[in-house]
């Protein structure tokens, strides 16, 4: 946007130069008709007056080449966000992939704790039995031996 700002600008100030130069050229053309009968103070006046117009030529040239130049950069910065958007459109399709992933997957491991919480369950009533079983088992033996 600075870049947008700064080309309206610089194009205001090339017209605005080119006016004056215009502005300025006509006033030579002027003075260089009334010139033959008039003194020596007006020559240098329309040699000051030449001077002002070499000037702002220069800074006409001057300043379409910092236009071109912010042309350039402007360009560049376009292609620049281009690229950037298309990896940030790739980046969202790839997180939203990866989301419907893992929202799957959170599921299927909540399926697969919940069945292993009911098997350990399982497990541990099992081996509370046996251990019963196993103590009653001793107690069985040990009569049997005194006997």
């Amino acid at each position: 946007m600075v870049l947008i700002a700064n080309n309206v600008e610089l194009d205001l100030k090339i017209k605005k130069l080119n006016k004056s130069s215009e502005n300025c050229k006509n006033e030579v053309r002027s003075v260089h008709a009334k010139l033959e009968d008039k003194p020596k103070e007006v020559k240098v006046k329309l040699f000051d007056m030449e001077a002002q117009i070499m000037v702002l030529v220069a800074d006409n040239v001057e300043l379409e080449v910092k236009l071109n130049e912010a042309e350039k950069k402007l360009s560049n910065l376009k292609e620049q966000i281009m690229v950037l958007m298309a990896d940030s459109a790739k980046l969202n399709h790839e997180l939203h992939k990866f989301n419907k992933r893992f929202s799957k997957g959170k599921g299927e491991a909540s399926n697969l704790q919940l069945e292993l919480e009911d098997k350990l369950a399982e497990a541990d009533v099992k081996l509370s039995m046996a251990l019963e079983r196993n103590a009653q088992l001793e107690k069985d033996l040990v009569q049997a031996k005194k006997s």
